[in-house]
């Protein structure tokens, strides 16, 4: 799709108020500063394509709610992500993001938010400042530790760990107290037995294969699990 053509959806999307726009799969290589004329966007795909950045005008989407753009070129997000107050998921997966984006701290209604397939190798002390985070996939992104902080995230609900380089967890996990899904499939872990809480309270641990656990540990009965892993 070449600029012209994308200037046309925004033009149809403008017309027509459209609360969502889906320019996925289109080998995009730029977002034309255009987009922030569509302020009833609600939801924005930008899935695969070859976006290396995006513009500082997206910042100005401020009823956005779902933002889309998995599989780009991503190094970085503009510090405008931080005014997009209403927005609940975040997806920037499969990227090039080599720290995790402070600028998504500022944003106070994050519900969903999706890092995996990017190199961040750690994850700073503020992330415990996402109090609303009910989802949050983590899977390949080089993460040897967790900062102590993470256990402020008491409404987290699904945590995807898996496919990283955990050698072991921090205690702070238990302090999730409404956490019901914890992967951490292939990891070299040895996992504290006080994650055996966290399976007391319903929480579904899918664990690596090489980690050792209690047999009262594998007495999982929610069925949280396959839920989650059947698209739950």
């Amino acid at each position: 799709m070449n600029k012209k053509e994308v200037l046309e959806k925004f033009l149809q999307a403008q017309a027509r108020q459209c609360g969502c726009l889906d320019l996925s799969g289109q080998d995009l290589k730029e977002l034309s500063v255009e987009i922030a004329q569509l302020d009833a966007l609600r939801e924005l795909y930008l899935y695969n394509n070859q976006l290396q950045h995006l513009p500082p005008e997206i910042g100005q989407l401020h009823g956005l709610e779902e933002l889309v753009v998995g599989k780009n070129q991503l190094r970085d997000v503009p510090p405008e992500i931080g005014k997009l107050k209403a927005l609940h998921g975040l997806f920037l997966n499969d990227n090039q993001l080599h720290r995790f984006p402070l600028e998504i701290l500022q944003l106070p209604s994050l519900y969903a938010l999706s890092l995996f397939n990017n190199p961040l190798r750690s994850l700073p002390a503020e992330i415990g400042h996402l109090s609303t985070l009910r989802e949050l996939y983590l899977d390949n992104t080089q993460l040897r530790s967790l900062p102590p902080e993470f256990g402020q995230l008491v409404d987290l609900a699904v945590l995807d760990l898996s496919n990283n380089l955990f050698v072991e967890l921090p205690a702070e996990l238990v302090l999730l107290r409404n956490l019901r899904v914890l992967d951490l499939r292939h990891n070299p872990c040895v996992l504290s037995e006080r994650i055996g809480e966290l399976e007391l309270r319903g929480t579904g641990v899918y664990t690596p294969q090489n980690c050792y656990l209690p047999d009262e540990m594998l007495n999982e009965s929610s069925g949280m699990i396959d839920r989650y892993l059947t698209g739950w």
